[in-house]
């Protein structure tokens, strides 16, 4: 046997006798977790969409939207939603030489370490730790000299970006040969995935947690005989509370458990839901845990939880015991509380917390602290990723002290809401968050009269996703009716409340927008044809909407007190008759504005569609699955239309940069231009900002006058062409497009889109970048 081999042998007996152990426990004692339900996105390419769903099994098989074989990998996930379970599920694998993930077996070794053991030791004295006894037969120098040329594989689970990017770029640089899969939080994704694109071709994969359908089946484990129909219309029922909850395995069966004990009945929010569920918990033992003491025990799990975060490393079981510790009292049911934690990947040294546990936790310590007079809550979300989720709960646990104590000192409580409502500067979604905090508050007198002298509500309101909720959308149309209010769900939500939400404004004569982006993707089953429905008959006033309607309803637009008045429309169509219809409306609705087709159907249906008498000044095309061959159809098409767009969008598409100049070529010569006019761009404004309205009369709204009132740039929204492709472009490719782009003195703005480069085209000038690895674009709000 050569030394190679007998190295390779060395390493491979020592890692199965230290690590197989532990990771064939976790097997046993967490059956619930299959690997089917890691539900994994990969970036598309051109960056179209969330991303495309790829099989966890198959992670070492895709290749890049470049057609790059990647040799390091980054899975981005929370604590809790199958990350270390993932990093586990490989090692064992390659451990057992079962070829569960094809390509795994290639390696000659895989090793499995910890993240903040690699920040604190660097990655050559971590792997001396895990196999001393090769080292002491081999010697130091001779492993490390094997190391530098073996194909190996290096698996960091809890990869600590910050502290540990620096010595893992000096292992890849020392071993040429190793590839790296580093699994991280949702936060360090982009950074880490940048960093590694330094070094090695890399592909990044987003873990979302289960889907609902998944989390339906780990939960029929804990019903076994009994009938689950109750339990599911149950969280159907709360899914605006259940939803995020289902994502993660532990606490599906924590809440399934509490479900069948009957702690679950008369829940309103997300803070009641956790607190029953880990009361139940902390209830379970053989004796029992008073309410008391699971509050307590939430204190110092969130004291210590914090203080891990902020120190940036994980929590270690010796915190863990340290906070029950600190209660001095016995705490029979340790084991199941550590059933919903996941201990890091080789001992049992470090914990995981299920991501929303742990800011459950964290937010219980918040307003403890901020009752008693500590920092201010800015200072204590400084190292909280997603702090308005944090700040949130915070208001949950602040209700919940006010419904126990309702003679709260008033100093105590002003001080609490004050920080609360100071984060609204900060939050992401200014009124969304606020409507949040009224509604996990339960709208308590002594809150919204300390949030009433406040909180200065403007004229416009706009309401994201979770912050579609009926009861605070009640107190403000009773308190602060807005002239406008935008109900918007985002790609991918399951838009629970927007139906209410819809139904509750039919009585009401305030401006609407409705944007149900969930519905606008490619061939997705579901329509909106139920939400005009139910403003048909009523004072609702809808001015912008975004959804997938059919033909019937987008003909019926104009028949309607509350929808004929319509400034935008964006409808996704599936047929030419929609189509038709949909280029008919401006004729029948003089206020309409801006036009938007996403165009989910064959290019050749549309080949016999008849030129409108009328088109909006404002016009966008979305085309799906184009290719080049298609390039003089979409001219046509577009030239019969109109001769003036204010956006051309080709989506997952194959485009090339000889089709793309090719487009642009041919409707600049027959006079077509992808740019709104100046009029129109002026008109539009005065709606979108009625600020503008107020200028002195015979102000030019030029962009130069615009950005200073409403904030921002909006030039790109009056020329927003891009073009999304799979197309592998050269450097003459992009060399070609950018002289193009210069030459083309009249397109404003454009974005080329490929595998491997994005061309942009702006009021900046023109810009063209290599893409490292596969990107995840931001939808952009609706106009």
């Amino acid at each position: 046997m050569s030394e190679s081999s007998g190295i390779e042998e060395d390493v491979r007996t020592e890692l199965c006798k230290r690590l197989l152990p532990a990771l064939d426990h976790d097997f046993k004692t967490h059956p619930e977790v299959d690997l089917n339900f890691c539900h994994l996105l990969t970036p598309n390419a051109g960056g179209d969409g969330n991303g495309r769903e790829v099989e966890a099994k198959n992670i070492f098989q895709e290749v890049r939207p470049d057609g790059v074989q990647p040799k390091a990998w980054v899975i981005a996930g929370e604590a809790g939603q199958g990350r270390t379970t993932l990093a586990r599920r490989i090692a064992h694998a390659w451990l057992r030489k079962e070829n569960t993930f094809p390509n795994l077996l290639n390696y000659k070794i895989a090793f499995l370490v910890e993240g903040d053991i690699v920040a604190r030791k660097g990655c050559w004295e971590t792997l001396k730790s895990f196999i001393p006894d090769t080292v002491e037969t081999w010697s130091a120098a001779v492993v490390a000299e094997w190391l530098e040329e073996a194909n190996i594989l290096l698996i960091v689970d809890d990869f600590a970006c910050k502290e540990a990017l620096e010595t893992v770029g000096e292992a890849i640089l020392e071993w040429e040969d190793m590839e790296v899969l580093l699994f991280t939080t949702i936060a360090d994704a982009e950074h880490t995935t940048d960093f590694l694109g330094d070094y090695k071709p890399v592909l990044p994969y987003r873990l979302t947690g289960l889907l609902l359908e998944n989390a339906f089946l780990i939960a029929s484990n804990i019903f076994v005989k009994k009938s689950m129909k109750g339990f599911k219309e149950w969280v159907n029922k709360n899914i605006g509370i259940t939803e995020e909850i289902m994502t993660y395995p532990a606490l599906v069966n924590a809440m399934s458990l509490a479900w069948l004990k009957g702690k679950l009945k008369n829940i309103r929010t997300k803070t009641e839901l956790l607190w029953a569920i880990f009361h139940n918990i902390m209830s379970s033992g053989e004796s029992g845990t008073s309410f008391e003491v699971s509050e307590s025990l939430a204190y110092e799990l969130g004291k210590v939880a914090n203080e891990a975060l902020e120190r940036r490393r994980n929590l270690v079981k010796k915190d863990f015991d340290d906070a029950i510790a600190v209660l001095k009292t016995s705490c029979d049911n340790k084991p199941l509380l550590e059933k919903i934690c996941t201990f890091s990947s080789q001992t049992s040294s470090s914990i995981s917390l299920p991501h929303i546990l742990s800011q459950f936790f964290v937010s219980w310590y918040f307003v403890n602290y901020l009752l008693k007079g500590g920092r201010t809550l800015q200072r204590m979300l400084k190292y909280h990723f997603d702090e308005d989720n944090v700040a949130v709960l915070v208001a949950g646990h602040l209700g919940k002290v006010l419904t126990e104590n309702p003679k709260l000192d008033e100093a105590e409580l002003s001080r609490a809401v004050k920080h609360l409502i100071l984060h609204m500067d900060k939050a992401k979604d200014r009124y969304g968050y606020l409507v949040r905090v009224y509604n996990e508050c339960f709208l308590h007198p002594r809150v919204m009269a300390l949030v009433e002298k406040t909180v200065v509500y403007t004229k416009t309101i706009e309401l994201y996703t979770k912050s579609i909720l009926v009861c605070p959308l009640k107190f403000l149309l009773e308190n602060h009716l807005p002239d406008r209010l935008a109900f918007v769900v985002r790609y991918g939500n399951s838009g629970a409340g927007i139906d209410e939400a819809v139904s509750t404004m039919a009585d009401t004569q305030v401006f609407l927008t409705i944007a149900v982006m969930n519905h606008m993707g490619w061939q997705f089953p579901q329509t909106s044809d139920h939400l005009i429905s139910m403003l048909k008959s009523s004072k609702a006033k809808l001015q912008n909407f975004i959804g997938c309607i059919n033909a019937k309803t987008v003909k019926d637009l104009s028949n309607y007190e509350s929808t004929k008045n319509l400034v935008c429309f964006r409808n996704r169509v599936k047929s030419l008759e929609i189509v038709q219809a949909m280029l008919d409306v401006p004729s029948k609705i003089p206020s309409l504005m801006w036009l938007e087709m996403d165009l989910d159907l064959p290019l050749a249906e549309l080949e016999n569609v008849i030129k409108p008498k009328k088109i909006t000044p404002l016009l966008d095309i979305r085309f799906k699955n184009a290719t080049d061959q298609d390039i003089p159809f979409i001219c046509d098409f577009l030239l019969k239309i109109s001769s003036r767009y204010s956006g051309v969008h080709l989506r997952t598409s194959s485009v090339t940069v000889k089709g793309t100049i090719h487009l642009l070529k041919t409707l600049f010569k027959k006079g077509c231009y992808l740019n709104a006019e100046k009029e129109a761009i002026a008109e539009y404004r005065k709606w979108r900002y009625p600020p503008l309205c107020n200028l002195p009369k015979g102000t030019e709204l030029t962009d130069e006058n615009v950005k200073p009132m409403i904030g921002f740039d909006d030039c790109h929204h009056y020329s927003d062409n891009d073009i999304r492709s799979s197309y592998i472009a050269s450097e003459d490719d992009i060399l070609s497009l950018t002289y193009f782009l210069e030459s083309a003195e009249t397109l404003q703005y454009i974005r080329y889109v490929c595998a491997n480069f994005m061309v942009t085209k702006n009021n900046k000038g023109i810009n063209a970048n290599l893409i490292k690895a596969g990107v995840w674009y931001v939808q952009t709000t609706p106009r």
